[in-house]
């Protein structure tokens, strides 16, 4: 509960599954939506590009991500950006 990924972008692609509670996607313009079973986005999205965006659950959620990565030694999955403040 609370937990949140900061503002980071992933060379590739990382596809999400939430199996239990509820994301919410919010984009670098901080537009935002909301991602679980039952919701009507479903409960599978996907992030990638050079674009940060941040993953968040107020009340905890279980997630799966599977990262299709460029081929890169060492490996990138993950790029660390500088927080944007949103509303």
């Amino acid at each position: 509960p609370g937990a949140y990924s900061g503002w980071p972008h992933h060379p590739g692609m990382v596809l999400l599954s939430v199996e239990s509670g509820v994301v919410t996607l919010t984009n670098a313009d901080c537009s935002a939506e909301m991602f679980g079973p039952g919701l009507p986005n479903g409960a599978v999205f996907a992030e990638g590009g050079d674009i940060p965006e941040r993953v968040s659950s107020a009340d905890g959620a279980t997630i799966y991500a599977v990262f299709v990565a460029p081929s890169n030694d060492p490996p990138i999955t993950r790029v660390e950006n500088d927080p944007i403040s949103c509303p």
